[in-house]
């Protein structure tokens, strides 16, 4: 059994994950992975049934072809079936995203999809959907001697406006290395055996604390951009803005979570300064960076 720190949690698991913290057991576990056999549907009343998976408040089941079939419970459990001839990173890649994600809600955790620095005595959020830069610019700041927060997850505690980092690997496109002149990793790096993404990690800084949340920039990719454009955000548009980011959102709703999330976000935005940033898909990583510097 391996022992890991990693989402705010304490982590027993069958399987190793070199993505987290590895943690010396102090305490009882707070989520339990093991490889066994999972269920082949979700009974229960009120599930929602979709292609390849299949959820309701308490349970979440994800059968992923040719990688694994995942299956989440309680907020505490997780059952991994990998399927024949799959590859152990592709198995690790959706535990630690979709399947960690149900354990977050059925936990009543509130995360968004971000990025993070650290900046001050608190930390900055870079939001966005897939492919809009987050982990790029987390890269250029750290390139500019900014210290890294997390990459991918970021929860936010319910009671005050402070953040906690869900583990410290960071994941990169290769074309972000070669824009910012970065070595290209070794192979053993990809997240998954023939995608061009690596994985880069900081366990010797990585921060288990929750930080205060100074601010939060939403950063979108707009093909008739001309250039980096910044408008700050208020009242309702942060809000509706910062819960599009929510860590896979759409789980949220027949997990019954809506009005958790309402508040958590509500308060968070209540208290922060929200921006959003558009940015063309020519925009070099310098000027993405020097805008968003600006209203650090």
């Amino acid at each position: 059994m391996y022992y890991y720190r990693g989402f705010g949690l304490i982590i027993a698991s069958q399987i190793m994950l070199p993505e987290l913290l590895p943690y010396t057991l102090t305490s009882t576990p707070d989520v339990h992975i093991s490889i066994g056999k999972t269920p082949e549907k979700l009974t229960a009343a009120g599930t929602v049934h979709k292609v390849g998976y299949a959820i309701n408040p308490n349970e979440y089941l994800l059968q992923f072809l040719n990688v694994a079939n995942y299956y989440a419970a309680n907020g505490n459990n997780i059952i991994v079936e990998p399927l024949a001839g799959s590859d152990e990173k592709s198995v690790r890649l959706f535990l630690l995203t979709g399947v960690m994600a149900a354990i977050l809600h059925q936990r009543n955790a509130v995360a968004l999809n971000a990025a993070a620095i650290k900046h001050l005595d608190g930390v900055v959020l870079f939001c966005g959907y897939a492919g809009s830069g987050k982990s790029a610019m987390l890269t250029k700041f750290i390139q500019n001697g900014y210290k890294p927060f997390c990459d991918d997850v970021c929860l936010i505690q319910h009671n005050d406006v402070k953040a906690m980092a869900a583990y410290p690997t960071i994941k990169n496109w290769e074309n972000t290395f070669t824009g910012m002149g970065l070595p290209i990793p070794s192979t053993d790096n990809k997240i998954r055996p023939n995608l061009p993404k690596y994985a880069t990690y900081f366990h010797d800084e990585f921060d288990t604390d929750a930080l205060p949340v100074k601010t939060i920039f939403i950063i979108h990719k707009d093909h008739i951009a001309k250039s980096v454009e910044i408008k700050k955000l208020a009242g309702i548009e942060a809000f509706a803005e910062v819960h599009n980011n929510v860590y896979h959102r759409l789980q949220i709703y027949p997990m019954k979570k809506e009005a958790i999330h309402f508040q958590a976000i509500s308060k968070l935005v209540a208290n922060i300064n929200v921006y959003q940033v558009t940015r063309s898909s020519n925009t070099g990583f310098d000027e993405l960076f020097q805008t968003i510097q600006k209203h650090l």
